[in-house]
């Protein structure tokens, strides 16, 4: 999935050099966005475990996510973005050693996890024409994290924590390139590849007003 989305980003800027329109502009428009983007944290979260001592499932969904981003420039817009990624882990057995030497088994505890981001973002347009958008920045935002443990005793918290360390935080990222594809002057589908939260590659549309 990685390598056919980067095949698709790199036709898109050989398609974008070829299309290029040195009077074209949105300055001054605002385009806002909407779709799915599958994380790393995620796919850590997805992946079971189970050995002599620890059996446990995990399970996540995409993380659904809402931009606005306005044209302040020709070449470069400033926007916000919000996401939410629902997370999971049923633990059938979990036995462990404390820090105070004690041996510990639980059995049948589940943790649900709420995941929001928001942030804003900067992003510089370096090929724009009437069909497509190419673009990289930053995002600049926080994780805000809940859990709810079926479970509440102390060791098993400290041991979760230790095995999913899934907190609310202060979050840096690199779009390290995304697109627009655009059907009309409003319509547009989205791909995008990025480093660091809210996701690692991400989907969706936009739609562009004055």
């Amino acid at each position: 999935m990685k390598k056919l989305i980067l095949s698709l980003l790199c036709l898109i800027v050989l398609k974008a050099n070829a299309q290029e329109s040195k009077d074209f502009t949105e300055q001054g428009k605002t385009y806002a966005g909407a779709g799915a983007g599958v994380s790393i944290t995620g796919l850590l979260v997805n992946a079971d475990l189970e050995t002599d001592s620890v059996n446990y499932i995990g399970n996540s969904s995409v993380a659904v996510y809402l931009n606005l981003d306005h044209f302040t420039l020709k070449k470069f817009s400033i926007g916000l973005q919000a996401s939410y990624q629902k997370m999971s882990v049923y633990v059938n057995h979990w036995e462990f050693v404390t820090r105070n030497n004690t041996l510990e088994r639980f059995e049948d505890v589940s943790v649900k996890m709420n995941r929001f981001y928001i942030g804003g973002r900067f992003l510089l347009h370096y090929k724009n024409t009437p069909k497509v958008d190419v673009y990289s920045g930053l995002r600049l935002g926080a994780i805000i994290v809940s859990k709810d443990f079926s479970n509440n005793d102390a060791a098993f918290k400290a041991e979760f924590e230790n095995e999913f360390p899934i907190e609310t935080r202060s979050s840096f990222g690199l779009v390290a390139i995304g697109s627009r594809i655009k059907f009309t002057p409003e319509i547009s589908a989205m791909l995008e590849l990025n480093f660091g939260a809210p996701y690692l590659f991400a989907f969706g549309g936009t739609y562009t007003f004055n």
